[in-house]
């Protein structure tokens, strides 16, 4: 390779670029075939690996007389030599690309197409990632050269793209190449960015290292004081406008790492806020997104604080914010995008300064004038889009509860803080889809799915409820005066005059429903913020003084008769909610509130369907509800048990509760007897309850049935529906729904109903579920629990895993041989999935169980749900589906199995969770008894063969499962297991808990999991990496990959052999990852990396990126022309809040909380 390539004109290579310019027509013309086309593509891709490549590649691109199209790929010809070929070269051939290079981007001009100018941009920054800091040290100094450039736009903007693209690929990219060498080219980074005397001042005592810098002021400081320039000209020219807006952002990507020093000594606060100032949006947006990175940072410290953070409250740049978002404004019929953007961005800024705020409230200098910036984050907070409220709303909430300032700092804020809190805690998922609420408007717009739309409407209620929480606090007796008073006029005004609730056209979540929802959510806050001041403050009269106005208006509102049963449904949530909290020392408050909740049983009203409904909900509720009260008030209850106890007993007596009723009555005294009686007088007590469910499991019809899969059936009844079907051929009924059963049907329906009671699944679900919760295993209650259910515990467990084993025996059409073999084909159609799922399902959840009531005493109520395997779901992918329908039916089946999946994964996880420890034994250790060990869950399940084997298999299958949540928990799962089967696994010398036996697995099983690791776990990790659905977890793979070569390789060479085996896979890129078999456990980042670079050419696409040109910003990495839209901080929001762990099961639903995208599946397995 000739480093100057002039002699490459001869005539072998001038019919080669007649070649390649015939090629790139075919390719580019519309005229062409496909095979053509195909012909030209795979020519000009060969040649890119021809040794000559990268000599045509310049001798191409720096003609200016060749076709821009022509010389742009002469340019992808140098750029596919550097990417690829880099390390196969010698130091000549390096040094010619790298002059090559040079001469490229010495010779560009303002008119070469951006396309040109971006490639030659991005050649450097290839060479740059392989070699500055190491071979090429003068770097720094040819681009202070090309800065300087007389009268050369196009070189300034080159150098501001390379430098642009270096500090995102260095400091927040993930390419491997940068990852080998990121401490020498993150350290180069900083040293050249950053002025000599920050870094003298900063780090006083640094070592020198090579010398990479040219000159002292650095280019933070060059860029800032070249935007200024540009920015007091006025931006007089649109070249002088690019140049701003290229520095604008290049400094939005070294600002959120630059050392804070290195910012102020750039004067880039005022530098930057001028670029809000001038009259382009363009440039406006740049100079937001460059203050954004700056102060999303969270780490200024005081003196920082001053000077960076402290002048953003400065009446100029408060006005410079008002203004922009004042233009910003627009129409939620019509979002102009570009506008909104800047809304939201503008939004975070303000919300990032604000919090500054709120941590150094005391930094602020006396006379300092906050409020304009204040009064402007409420203005932020209140507009109509959630998206750019919500973070103004956070910084609200931290603001009131900074206890540095004084609670009076903020009164003339509150009220329009409390009223953006009880107008904006509406449930906007249960409005009209064709409502007109600019909230809703703006919220489709930013939400793509129904989940991502619940996970953020439940945040901003979150910390909607946090700021009211915060006003309590603050404001106590006049917020709790407001909000109650607020409330009132809402329920004394839910209709219109003249008008009440209409049951024939009833609606769940209509307008008066919502409206107190919103009123009584702002209560429950209300009372945690109480709750709150309670504990900071020792003043009881105010205490008593608010209790007793609480309870006033309680007993008030018990007073009204609501019509409309979700009301009626959330006024009990809100009286036992008063009841657990802040009226908790209140026992006669809680006893009106039982007999309220007791009383609370409408009558059904069938001929009003919708309704009807709601008022079933409301039935379920009081159940809830009086569960709940037992719970959280055993102290009360138990002084008045036996009353209780007399009044429940008649109503259980009556004979008009149902099995569900009955429960329920039957667990809340459970409860209570849990809860608080002493050990010696409960367990009598508890066995009143247990005993008969015991019982139940011992009736001979139901250990009759064990016997067999038929007796199964005629337990249940379904013997008889089979017969049902096969005698009425089902089989040949096209509608089920159209088909009334007769009497025979609907009897037989009724008996399928009544059978299935006598299995006692909820009584002894729920019976189980309230002796053990909240319960510590070392306490007495714990003991007495389990000492109650010992007994029997194991033989209804057996019970239980065989029933189960005949009901999955259902879903094989040979079982049902109550119907003949020809009519086995309508079994799929029977067990069919019917649930309603939010997304996915035609119509509301009330239109769907209206539907089911209607169809129930027809051929399809019949019918009953079941789930499918990941195998059958992938046949279904592969044929095509019969319209919507057949559509919808595998989407809800898909949801299922992935919330069976996701379960199923959570428990291996569970039983294979390297942190958990061993539970206290319950059974006391004799006088003189040496305390026996006992390994961790986690190391008896792998020292078991028969256990380990089936947990490995569903593992491996785990990682090829096509569900990103499930696969991602596997693969960090395995590697944590990968190490346990080396032969240095971790803690074998570490010392041990006393009672825990950490005896190794044994080398038997160790090396038969070692080999399966290797291979089929391998295998898995391998193709999963090759598929596009895996993209967003190739890192995970390859570190898992990794892992298992670096660990396993000097034990087995199965490893090895299957890695050698795949294609463009080298020796040499693989021994490569034996430096780290030493210590497999360290520099896990690097190995990542080497199987990345090393499966580079196996690596899938992302189905959104096949086929696409690579897009660009501007100059520099083509990766940058694809990030998201939304911001970090906007992401958050879109996710749902990690459930709290532990607690009553009774609180895993938030009251009236968002419903679960999967509602409707949640009975599906009721007993």
């Amino acid at each position: 390779m000739e480093p100057n390539g002039q002699q490459g004109y001869e005539p072998s290579s001038t019919v080669v670029f007649s070649q390649i310019r015939q090629a790139l027509e075919i390719v580019h013309s519309p005229q062409s075939t496909n095979d053509a086309r195909r012909e030209a593509q795979d020519f000009l891709e060969k040649l890119k690996g021809t040794s000559r490549g990268p000599l045509f590649g310049h001798n191409l691109g720096s003609d200016r007389s060749q076709p821009h199209i022509v010389r742009h790929y002469g340019l992808s010809l140098l750029e596919y030599s550097i990417r690829y070929q880099w390390s196969e070269y010698g130091e000549e051939q390096k040094e010619a690309l790298l002059h090559w290079v040079l001469e490229l981007s010495q010779t560009i001009a303002q008119d070469d197409p951006s396309f040109l100018r971006n490639k030659t941009a991005q050649l450097w920054i290839e060479v740059a990632k392989r070699s500055w800091g190491a071979e090429w040290m003068d770097m720094d100094t040819r681009l202070v050269e090309l800065w300087n450039v007389p009268d050369s736009p196009a070189h300034k903007e080159f150098v501001l793209s390379v430098l642009e693209t270096l500090s995102d690929e260095v400091f927040t990219g993930d390419d491997p190449v940068v990852s080998f060498r990121e401490g020498i080219l993150s350290k180069a980074c900083v040293e050249i960015f950053t002025p000599t005397s920050v870094l003298v001042e900063v780090f006083p005592n640094r070592q020198a290292g090579p010398e990479v810098r040219h000159g002292h002021e650095g280019w933070l400081t060059r860029i800032a004081e070249f935007l200024k320039l540009c920015i007091s000209s006025g931006l007089r020219d649109s070249q002088t406008e690019s140049c701003a807006v290229k520095c604008l952002a290049t400094m939005q990507t070294q600002l959120p790492w630059a050392i804070p020093k290195a910012i102020i000594a750039a004067d880039a606060v005022e530098v930057l806020c001028g670029g809000l100032a001038v009259q382009s949006a363009d440039v406006q947006k740049g100079a937001l997104e460059a203050l954004h990175g700056m102060y999303g940072r969270i780490n200024f410290n005081d003196t920082e604080f001053h000077d960076l953070v402290l002048p953003m409250y400065r009446p100029w740049p408060v006005q410079l914010f008002k203004n922009l978002f004042e233009y910003s404004q627009i129409d939620p019929n019509d979002i102009d995008d570009d506008k909104y953007l800047v809304l939201k961005k503008l939004s975070e800024l303000l919300a990032s300064i604000g919090e500054y705020l709120a941590r150094k409230f005391d930094e602020v200098p006396e006379g300092t004038d906050v409020d304009p910036f204040l009064h402007l984050l409420i203005q932020v907070a209140q507009h109509q889009s959630l998206m750019v409220s919500i973070p103004a709303v956070v910084t609200w909430g931290k603001l009131l509860n900074c206890k540095s300032v004084s609670s009076d700092r903020f009164t003339n804020m509150i009220g329009p803080l409390l009223e953006i809190a009880t107008t904006r805690l509406v449930r906007y998922e249960h409005l009209p889809e064709d409502s007109e609420e600019p909230p809703l408007l703006f919220l489709m717009e930013d939400t793509d799915t129904m989940p991502e739309r619940h996970a953020f409407l439940g945040n901003y209620r979150r910390f909607t409820c946090q700021l009211v929480e915060a006003i309590v606090r603050l404001r106590l007796a006049d917020a709790v005066t407001h909000i109650l008073s607020t409330t009132d006029q809402v329920l004394h005004n839910l209709y219109p005059p003249g008008e009440g609730l209409n049951k024939q056209n009833y609606d769940k979540h209509s307008q008066p429903a919502l409206r107190v929802d919103c009123q009584f959510t702002v209560i429950e806050a209300m009372l945690k913020g109480f709750k709150s001041w309670k504990t900071a403050n020792s003043d009881r009269e105010a205490v008593v003084s608010i209790e007793a106005n609480l309870e006033a208006w309680c007993n008030k509102l018990i007073e009204i008769q609501f019509d409309d049963p979700v009301i009626r449904k959330r006024c009990l949530q809100l009286l036992v909610y008063f009841s657990t909290t802040a009226l908790s020392n209140k026992t006669e408050f809680m006893l009106k509130v039982l007999e309220h909740i007791l009383m609370t049983w409408p009558n059904p009203e069938p001929e009003y369907k919708t309704f009807n409904e709601a008022v079933k909900d409301l039935q379920g509720e009081s159940m809830v509800e009086l569960q709940r009260l037992a719970s959280e008030m055993p102290d009360h209850l138990i002084d008045v048990y036996d009353q209780i106890s007399h009044r429940v007993n008649e109503m259980l007596a009556s004979g008009i509760l149902d099995e569900k009723r009955t429960i329920a009555y039957k667990s809340f005294l459970f409860i209570i007897v849990t809860d608080k009686i002493n050990v010696d007088a409960k367990i009598p007590r508890l066995r009143e309850f247990i005993d008969p469910v015991k019982s139940q499991w011992q009736d001979t019809r139901i250990q009759s049935s064990l016997g067999s899969y038929p007796g199964f059936c005629e337990l249940l009844g379904l013997d008889k529906a089979q017969a049902y079907l096969a005698k009425h051929r089902a089989h040949a009924i096209q509608d089920w729904g159209s088909c009334p059963l007769d009497s025979e049907g609907l009897a037989i329906q009724a008996e399928l109903e009544e059978r299935l009671k006598t299995l006692p699944l909820r009584a002894t679900k729920s019976f189980l579920a309230f002796s053990v919760e909240r319960l510590s295993r070392s306490s007495p209650a714990f003991q007495a629990s389990h000492a109650l259910w010992q007994d029997g515990f194991t033989t209804i467990l057996a019970d239980v895993l065989r029933f189960l084993s005949y009901a999955h025996a259902s879903h094989n059409p040979q079982n049902w041989m109550g119907v003949p073999p020809d009519m086995r084909s309508m079994v799929e159609r029977v067990l069919s999935d019917r649930f309603w799922q939010s997304g996915i399902s035609e119509g509301s959840k009330d239109d769907f169980y209206a539907r089911v009531q209607d169809k129930k005493g027809t051929v399809e109520g019949f019918a009953s749900t079941i789930t499918g395997e990941w195998a059958r779901m992938e046949e279904q992918r592969i044929i095509s589906a019969d319209g919507d329908s057949a559509l919808k039916e595998e989407m809800k089946s898909e949801s299922i199995l992935r919330q069976v999946t996701y379960t199923a994964t959570l428990m291996v996880a569970d039983f294979l969770d390297p942190s958990k420890l061993n539970p206290r034994t319950l059974k006391p250790a004799s006088e003189g008894e040496a305390t026996v060990k006992y390994p961790t869950l986690r190391k008896f399940c792998l020292m078991n063969q028969q256990i380990v084997e089936p947990l490995l298999v569903f593992c491996a299958h785990g990682i090829r499962m096509k569900d990103t949540r499930c696969c991602s928990m596997i693969l960090r799962l395995f590697v944590s297991l990968v190490p346990e089967f080396s032969s240095d696994p971790p803690g074998s010398k570490k010392a041990t808990l006393p009672d825990v036996d950490n005896s190794p697995v044994s080398p038997e099983i160790a090396s038969v999991i070692r080999e399966y690791i290797s291979t089929e776990v391998l295998q898995a990790c391998i193709t999963s990496f090759h598929e596009p659905y895996f993209v967003d977890l190739q890192k995970d793979l390859a570190s898992l990959i990794a892992s298992i070569v670096v660990h396993y390789g000097p034990l087995t060479t199965t490893p090895r052999n299957v890695i050698l085996s795949l294609p463009n896979v080298k020796e040499s890129d693989l021994e490569r990852l034996g430096a780290y078999t030493a210590k497999p456990s360290s520099h896990t980042r690097q190995q990542r990396c080497i199987v990345l670079d090393m499966l580079k050419d196996l690596k899938g696409v992302s189905v959104a990126e096949m086929g696409k040109m690579v897009k660009s910003t501007g100059f520099g990495n083509s990766n940058r022309g694809r990030k998201p839209t939304r911001t970090k901080m906007a992401q958050a929001f879109m996710e749902a809040a990690a459930p709290a762990q532990g607690g009553n099961p009774l609180d895993s639903q938030p009251r009236g909380g968002t419903p679960d995208p999967l509602e409707g599946v949640s009975g599906l397995f009721d007993g």
